[in-house]
């Protein structure tokens, strides 16, 4: 005799297949997420525009630190130290560059006092050779604007002045690239309330 083959029909009301319905969107639902995090977590973590058409890198010394943005206090303060060659430098700045760096990294983005205190010691560790005479003849003044500094404004106008003031020879040759997107990096600061 050859098997039977047995179906067994099991009558689901309406009401509880929207039900059973639900639970099995729900648990796609949790396999996806998981399927997802698990993608997440094997990818690098570069953006994927960047993975799939590279664009053009911003040279090294206009680069910020990922917990820095383009316009924070401390990324447009290292970034225009990064575009000072090292002879606009006193000895000293050798011993202290790094420390200096990792405070004004560490910098919250609308640290005024902190901005206030890195652009005073970034302008004491400048030879008087790589100053404009103009910005010489008034760095007293510009010192006292420094110490008197209260919005991210104060420090975005201080920048500028600075940026004035510096010979150019002074400057990487980098910087005539850079000083645009620094610009409007110093803009942007100091549009911030």
């Amino acid at each position: 005799m050859a098997a039977q083959e047995r179906r067994i029909y099991i009558f689901v009301p309406p009401k509880h297949l929207n039900i059973l319905l639900m639970k099995a969107k729900i648990c796609s639902f949790f396999v996806l997420v998981v399927m997802a995090s698990q993608l997440y977590a094997q990818t690098p973590a570069t953006p994927p525009a960047q993975q799939t058409s590279p664009a053009p890198k911003a040279p090294a010394n206009m680069a910020v630190s990922h917990s820095m943005s383009a316009s924070s206090v401390g990324s447009v303060i290292s970034q225009f130290a990064n575009n000072l060659q090292p002879s606009a430098f006193t000895d000293d700045w050798g011993k202290a560059k790094e420390s200096w760096m990792t405070s004004v990294s560490s910098l919250k983005p609308m640290d005024v006092a902190g901005g206030a205190s890195a652009i005073s010691t970034l302008v004491n560790n400048l030879k008087p050779a790589s100053l404009t005479s103009e910005f010489s003849k008034s760095k007293e003044d510009f010192m006292v604007k420094v110490k008197n500094a209260k919005t991210v404004s104060d420090i975005a106008s201080l920048l500028k002045s600075l940026s004035a003031g510096i010979n150019p020879s002074a400057f990487t040759a980098d910087w005539s690239k850079n000083k645009a997107t620094w610009m409007q990096n110093v803009n942007s600061l100091a549009s911030m309330k």
